[in-house]
């Protein structure tokens, strides 16, 4: 009879542990669900809040070139190769950018491409632009220095005002996220690296979608405006903390609960064994029956 007893009691304490098992089973694919759902929702609202200050900065410089463009000395000066008339006309806008520092270099071309008005001067060539057809905005690394450009089209040539990412990358730099602004090229990450950054292997990390910088995960993340090459690095850990203490909070309740039933079940058990105990002790042996 113990051993039916035991055995009843184990099959209960199995079948115990295991319901609490599938139950925090559950509970975890709820919470992996709900930590993931948490981790995309802070990504895309740190990467919102970087689009927003880009696409602030690329209107800027997009909005100076529209308006250098549209300006009638700058029209003519362009269509007519009239270098004296195209100085009346930029040197005005020249003096504003400066004075606002909205714009770090600017560049007025003949329909071939050639500069006519370059500022500064020793700037180092921009890469190639092709005109467009309307106003748009791209990066563009100048002497190892991204650039923020907007060019709009001249009936005789084109606009470029340029601006570094000096200003740009110091206000993504105080967003609660700590985001940093970089630009790839030729495997390479220019503007405000994470210090231990590595030097090379960015076309890897692009790929990846993620960096080692200094024993911390950095997630790389494509932003679109002003062409591909233009990316925000974010760091993973404050993303992975909240999911992290989810986990741990899951893994010890999991745990609390299995010895709380384990604990429960042997209090019981001895309950029992004390109860029978007494049981068999208090009916003790029959003595004889005195005669009559």
């Amino acid at each position: 009879m113990k051993r039916v007893l035991r055995g009843r009691s184990a099959r209960r304490l199995l079948l115990t542990l295991v319901g609490l098992v599938m139950l925090w089973t559950v509970a975890g694919v709820v919470v992996a669900g709900y930590v993931v759902a948490r981790y995309d929702r802070a990504v895309t609202a740190s990467l919102t809040s970087v689009r927003e200050l880009v696409t602030m900065a690329l209107d800027d410089v997009r909005h100076e070139a529209w308006l250098l463009a549209h300006d009638p000395a700058v029209v003519e000066g362009t269509s007519r190769g009239d270098w004296a008339t195209l100085i009346r006309g930029v040197l005005p806008h020249i003096a504003a950018l400066q004075q606002g520092r909205l714009a770090d270099l600017l560049l007025v071309a003949d329909a071939n491409g050639l500069p006519l008005v370059q500022v500064p001067p020793a700037q180092p060539p921009i890469p190639a632009v092709v005109r467009p057809a309307e106003p748009v905005t791209q990066v563009a690394v100048v002497d190892e220095h991204p650039y923020v450009l907007g060019v709009a089209p001249t009936p005789g040539g084109m606009v470029v005002v340029g601006r570094r990412f000096d200003a740009l990358e110091a206000a993504v730099a105080t967003l609660p996220s700590r985001p940093a602004l970089v630009v790839v090229a030729n495997d390479r990450a220019l503007g405000a690296t994470p210090e231990g950054a590595p030097a090379s292997g960015w076309d890897d990390v692009l790929r990846t979608g993620q960096v080692a910088i200094g024993g911390e995960t950095w997630l790389a993340r494509q932003l679109g405006e002003g062409g591909a090459s233009l990316w925000t690095l974010l760091p993973a850990r404050q993303y992975q903390g909240p999911a992290r203490r989810l986990w741990i909070w899951w893994a010890l309740s999991l745990v609390a609960a299995l010895a709380s039933a384990i604990g429960i079940a042997a209090i019981s058990q001895s309950d029992r064994g004390e109860d029978a105990a007494e049981g068999r002790s208090g009916a003790g042996p029959s003595g004889p029956t005195p005669p009559a």
